[in-house]
């Protein structure tokens, strides 16, 4: 026999604590996924215009003009793009 058959106080105590990590678990997940979006969020999104392809400069203007700030991450070569032109954004 293992121990947790032979104590019946243990095997009270193991099963606790098992719901309540699950409890844990499942509060936690509700909260990550439901309550801090809609609080940090509150309904506000901002759409982000697509500007790969556009010169650095014009994709710049374009993003100021809806209130984002463009940040040039590194240069990349690329044989679709001409050298100065956007080739990737994130967020999309």
């Amino acid at each position: 026999m293992d121990l947790i058959t032979k104590r019946p106080k243990l095997k009270k105590a193991l099963k606790i604590l098992l719901i309540g990590a699950v409890i844990v678990i499942i509060v936690v997940a509700v909260i990550d996924n439901y309550v801090m979006p809609a609080y940090v969020q509150k309904d506000k999104t901002t759409k982000v215009p697509d500007v790969v392809g556009l010169p650095i400069a014009d994709a710049k203007k374009i993003l100021a003009d809806v209130g984002l700030e463009a940040k040039e991450a590194e240069y990349k070569t690329d044989k679709r793009y001409k050298t100065g032109t956007v080739i990737l954004q994130n967020p999309l």
